[in-house]
Parts: structure tokens; sequence; C-alpha cells
């Protein structure tokens, strides 16, 4: 049993739909697409979706996007890299914190 079907895709994209739409059974109806394995994996919420579009401002929002810290974590580590007194320790601070 198939668990993707592909839509019209020049269709799709010119009224902006998705061009594939993943099975999903009845009580799955409400649920955001995923990947079994990454979701054993990951063990956390995701919402997967393939992007059409060649354009660099996308990837690069995109990207940006899931690469975001929480805004608490990165003001935590400012307050704590901007007590430093000289570069190095605010390099080996920052160090420190990303391990």
């Amino acid at each position: 049993r198939d668990s993707i079907c592909i839509n019209d895709v020049e269709n799709s994209l010119k009224s902006c739909n998705k061009i594939y739409y993943l099975k999903q059974n009845e009580k799955e109806v409400r649920v955001n697409d995923y990947n079994p394995l990454l979701l054993k994996l990951w063990r956390a919420n995701m919402d997967l979706q393939y992007i059409a579009e060649r354009s660099i401002s996308l990837t690069e929002y995109v990207t940006g996007y899931v690469t975001k810290a929480e805004k608490s974590h990165a003001q935590d580590l400012w307050d704590e890299v901007s007590s430093c007194d000289n570069i190095y320790s605010r390099l080996w601070k920052i160090g420190q914190k990303l391990l």
C-alpha cells in the first residue's frame, strides 16, 4: 500500500496547493505530516513539508527558521558572553555553551 500520493504538480504549484499528500487513517486527520522513522528517533513534534521552490531567499528563510535558538537560551548566552573581558574569554564561553 502506498503512503504518498502525488497530485498534478503543475496545477498544484499554480494554485499553491501541496503537490503530494500523505495517506492518514481516521485517527490522524488532525496530525501534521510526519515521517515514522524520524518521529521515533526525534521523539518530538514535527511538520514535514516538501518545498517546491528554487528561490535562495526561501532557502535562507527556512534554514534560519529551523536553526533558530530559543530566545531565552540566546539571551542567557549573550548575558554570559557580555560579562567576559576579552575576545578569547568570550569565544571560550561560546564554545563551552555550544558543546
